[in-house]
C-alpha cells in the first residue's frame, strides 16, 4: 500500500470537519487493469468523498519537493489524468487538487497559476496546514 501524502490527514480532517464522509481512503485507480500505483513507496494522495448529494476526488499535494515547477507539474499532471480516467469510465464526480494554503498564494494565485486554473478547469481546496481547515473552494 502507498505511503500517505504529507498533508493526508490534514485533508482528511479538513474534509470531516465541513462534514464530508469519505468514502475511499486511498481511492482505487486503476486503468486496463492496472493499478495507477506500482510502487508502495509512492504517496497516497487521491481519496474520495461525498455529502449529501454530491460526490468528488480529492488530490492532496504537499508541494515539499526541492522544485516548486516540479511539484506544480505533477499536480497538474496527476490532476488531467485522474480527471481523464474518471470521464472515461463515466464517473461524473469532480476532481479537486487539495493544496496548502501557502502554496496558493505563491503559485496558484499568481498569473501561471491563475492561466493554469482558467485553461484546465483546476478546482482547487485550499487549505490551512496549521489550523487544519478548509480556507477556500475554488471551481
Amino acid at each position: 500500500m502507498p505511503i500517505k501524502a504529507f498533508y493526508h490527514d490534514t485533508v482528511v480532517n479538513s474534509l470531516l470537519a465541513d462534514e464530508w464522509t469519505i468514502t475511499d481512503d486511498p481511492m482505487p485507480l486503476a486503468f486496463d487493469g492496472k493499478k495507477m500505483y506500482s510502487d508502495p513507496s509512492e504517496e497516497r494522495e487521491v481519496i474520495a468523498a461525498s455529502k449529501r448529494n454530491k460526490s468528488i476526488v480529492v488530490i492532496t499535494k504537499s508541494f515539499l519537493g526541492s522544485s516548486l515547477l516540479r511539484d506544480f507539474e505533477e499536480a497538474l499532471g496527476q490532476f488531467s489524468i485522474v480527471r481523464l480516467l474518471l470521464e472515461y469510465i463515466n464517473d461524473d464526480r469532480q476532481v479537486y487538487l487539495a493544496v496548502p494554503e501557502r502554496i496558493y498564494e505563491s503559485v496558484f494565485d499568481e498569473k501561471v497559476g491563475r492561466l493554469m486554473i482558467k485553461s484546465q478547469q483546476l478546482r482547487l481546496i485550499v487549505f490551512d496546514e496549521r489550523r487544519k481547515s478548509i480556507v477556500e473552494w475554488i471551481s
